[in-house]
């Protein structure tokens, strides 16, 4: 049998869900405008959701990698906010490190398999033309 704090949650749940679904434009615009405005905030809260870091850990990261991406070792410039992408593995959602957007899609389209980041070195280093 459910509690009384159990039944609460589920209502509650539903009626967010349903809330949501007759005023999603409204919503995704409420989210929009809070991403714009307060940046720090939502990215705090983005990585507490998704990789179950906080900020404090992310900036660690960023002080151990000196700032610069774990893969090609560049300082990241152009990064949207200024900031590194956090690498994960998608199957333990482990986090691994910090990318560059350049890196961090790379080894995504490489579907994130060793074997396939080993094959392109191998191409990239039987077809050197230099």
């Amino acid at each position: 049998m459910k509690t009384k704090q159990e039944l609460y949650k589920e209502q509650r749940n539903r009626n967010q869900k349903a809330y949501y679904r007759r005023n999603k434009e409204k919503v995704m615009q409420k989210q929009a405008d809070r991403r714009k405005n307060y940046p720090e905030i939502d990215r705090k809260h983005r990585l507490k959701q998704k990789y179950d870091i906080t900020i404090d850990k992310y900036f660690d990261m960023l002080i151990a990698q000196r700032g610069t991406c774990a893969l090609c070792d560049r300082i990241s410039s152009d990064e949207t906010h200024g900031v590194l992408s956090v690498d994960h593995c998608h199957v333990t959602n482990r986090v691994r490190g910090l990318l560059c957007s350049q890196c961090n899609r790379a080894l995504g389209m490489l579907g994130d398999q060793p074997q396939s980041l080993l094959n392109a070195y191998n191409y990239l280093v039987k077809n050197d033309l230099d």
